[in-house]
């Protein structure tokens, strides 16, 4: 059996959920299973030294890679309006192919896998670019119709995809994601804190959010809920909002400014992954008040590294996080500030939540996630 993987969201040098997402499975796939042959495809145009270089470390004794010179934001746009086939860009030798952003492309040889991580451009269209609503809303119908499979990473995604597209009641199935252990624990030694620290500017102790910088999810409310929390608090740690720029972010700084708090929030800007566990460790508490997640792996890693979480009792996140992590209506500034007050002031809430968040984690494990894939494979050449 070969299996081809599409490695596009994998080549992103500042990934993010969807690119860690395909990394994990991806690696743990091909390492678990050395009888099989595994086909490594993407389309490359910029910077493509840099990028064969990051195929290549996936590269193992059973795989071999594709490689197609063409802007691959041109094919999607084309594909979109037209059914470009895929075969003519790949060659048609894979059994099974697993597209892992969304969109399944026209005409793919063999069985087709495709995840769909959540419906975040309907629920809250507000929140993403007009381009990438533009080609999952043209796309998405078409996409789910050419797949064996849809796969979706939480009981509550797999409901929203039944709820807008309910004739997939036979494809859908959730495959839940899982935590790195080598990178996110609770062994991380204070001089690793304090390097990172020092790294990234940041003062202990810290209130940390760790996540791309937009709309959805949510940190307007969260700085709102900050500056109610230092009306209530003489001795408030700096809030440190970490990740990358995302769209329409200038709507965070405008509310930092509005509230006069410019030198008690500190923005770290994209966070490399070999920092993430330290950042994670060295924190308060983390707060993910996110409005919409298909599954939330921040919060995830933040408990397994031994830290408290405050999150959103919304989407996805209560399925995940259960009663490891305090939960407010993301909705309400007073609420988050609420929460925030109670975990600053109630060691002991801290210490149970630390507890219980560990073991929440460890029921999410990228080994045991793999093999489940590799069995969704298996199935497909069975016949399911």
């Amino acid at each position: 059996m070969k299996i081809a993987f599409e490695m596009q969201p994998l080549l992103d040098d500042e990934k993010t959920g969807i690119g860690f997402y395909a990394d994990n499975l991806v690696r743990r796939v091909i390492t678990q299973n050395p009888e099989t042959d595994f086909i490594l495809e993407c389309f490359l145009f910029k910077d493509i030294d840099v990028k064969k270089e990051t195929i290549y470390s996936y590269n193992k004794s059973n795989t071999t890679t594709q490689i197609c010179r063409f802007p691959r934001f041109f094919y999607r746009m084309l594909s979109t309006f037209l059914p470009i086939p895929y075969r003519w860009f790949f060659r048609n030798d894979a059994y099974v192919r697993h597209f892992f952003n969304y969109i399944t492309p026209p005409f793919a040889g063999g069985k087709k896998v495709v995840t769909i991580h959540d419906l975040s451009f309907i629920r809250f269209p507000e929140t993403l670019s007009f381009k990438t609503k533009m080609l999952l809303r043209l796309g998405l119908r078409r996409s789910i119709a050419r797949a064996d499979v849809v796969l979706t990473i939480s009981e509550f995604s797999r409901r929203e995809i039944l709820h807008f597209y309910p004739c997939l009641s036979e494809k859908v199935r959730v495959l839940y994601i899982g935590v790195d252990y080598d990178k996110f624990h609770v062994n991380i030694t204070e001089k690793e804190k304090e390097r990172i620290c020092n790294k990234y500017g940041i003062t202990k102790p810290y209130i940390l959010y760790l996540g791309t910088l937009e709309p959805r999810k949510n940190i307007e409310r969260l700085i709102e809920a900050y500056a109610l929390l230092r009306q209530k608090q003489l001795d408030v740690p700096p809030l440190v909002l970490a990740g990358k720029k995302g769209w329409l972010y200038e709507g965070i700084f405008n509310k930092l400014i509005s509230f006069g708090l410019q030198e008690f929030v500190r923005f770290t800007g994209y966070v490399d992954e070999e920092d993430k566990a330290a950042l994670l460790a060295g924190a308060i508490y983390f707060c993910f008040p996110s409005l919409y997640e298909g599954f939330g792996m921040p919060p995830l890693e933040a408990m397994a590294c031994g830290t408290p979480v405050l999150a959103a009792d919304a989407a996805s996140l209560p399925e995940v996080l259960g009663d490891a992590a305090l939960l407010v209506d993301p909705f309400s500034a007073d609420d988050i500030a609420k929460g925030m007050e109670q975990l600053l002031t109630d060691a002991q809430l801290r210490t149970e939540l630390k507890r219980k968040g560990i073991i929440q984690a460890a029921k999410f494990d990228w080994d045991t996630i793999s093999k489940e894939l590799y069995q969704l494979y298996q199935s497909l050449e069975d016949g399911l």
